[in-house]
């Protein structure tokens, strides 16, 4: 995987250049009382344009998984807590673009390796010091929809839009390329966000990563100012409000979902960082 600016702007140009925006296919939030707890789950908005080939995922929102194919021209539009997995029968070629609370991180991979996993994407690019609120909006403007003709209608046209936008501003980012380091430290907190739900620890972070414990104390204190300890639990607790806010989980399956130990750890934690009981902060949202 290589960060890259140049390579990103090459590939949008290419996308406005040759692609017209077809289909728009929808994985929906969660909705049921029990996560599937395989595949790739996350807090926020995605697109995946599919510029090549057939994307295969399996999809759902927690009750249903179906596998879907995905060609050429479509964009798969993921709202948060879906779920998704990769199959990787067929060839193909993508442009994702993920929602970070800090920063709009874009994807591009090939898959050209029938059979064989894609383990990583092949250029991304962390666009945060020129990312206008207008792009984001857009894209969260297009992941507020739902499938149907109002959707069928507007979505190839606000592509249009979102990529133009997209382009400008990246065109317009005048971060560094980041070193090996950075680059690791944001694969760990992809990871993070991605598995709260699992035992997650500084040794299995080390483990899968093939680093050092104290190196991932290094990377946690130098990059996020804060231990890996203070930082999971953090990442835990934004993930339950928007579970609180965004679902009809009880208590118990958000803090299950979010890996607590227990329900009343995790509202003793709650409560330390948001100074009201989960019960509460979720009535004071409806």
């Amino acid at each position: 995987m290589e960060f890259s600016q140049q390579k990103i702007i090459r590939i949008l140009e290419k996308i406005l250049d040759e692609s017209a925006f077809g289909e728009v296919d929808f994985a929906e939030n969660f909705t049921g009382r029990s996560a599937r707890k395989t595949g790739y789950s996350s807090r926020n908005n995605r697109l995946t344009f599919v510029r090549r080939g057939v994307l295969q995922l399996y999809t759902g929102s927690g009750k249903e998984v179906n596998l879907r194919e995905i060609p050429a021209g479509t964009t798969l539009v993921m709202k948060p807590f879906c779920t998704t997995g990769g199959v990787w029968e067929k060839c193909h070629e993508t442009v994702a673009l993920v929602c970070h609370p800090e920063y709009l991180r874009i994807i591009h991979a090939i898959h050209d390796r029938p059979g064989v996993p894609l383990l990583e994407p092949t250029y991304f690019y962390h666009l945060k010091d020129s990312l206008r609120g207008c792009t984001n909006d857009a894209i969260n403007t297009l992941c507020a929809l739902s499938a149907g003709k109002e959707a069928d209608q507007l979505a190839p046209h606000m592509l249009k839009v979102i990529f133009t936008l997209l382009l400008k501003d990246v065109k317009n980012s005048r971060l560094h390329e980041y070193g090996k380091a950075y680059a690791l430290w944001h694969n760990i907190t992809e990871y993070i966000s991605s598995s709260l739900e699992t035992g997650l620890s500084r040794s299995l972070i080390a483990e899968k990563f093939n680093i050092t414990e104290t190196y991932v104390s290094r990377l946690f204190a130098h990059f996020s100012h804060d231990t890996f300890t203070n930082y999971l639990r953090n990442e835990r607790l934004k993930a339950s409000l928007k579970f609180l806010e965004q679902t009809d989980m009880t208590i118990e399956e958000i803090a299950w979902n979010t890996g607590f130990q227990s329900a009343s750890y995790f509202i003793r934690c709650f409560r330390a960082a948001y100074h009201v009981s989960p019960g509460f902060r979720r009535r004071l949202k409806k």
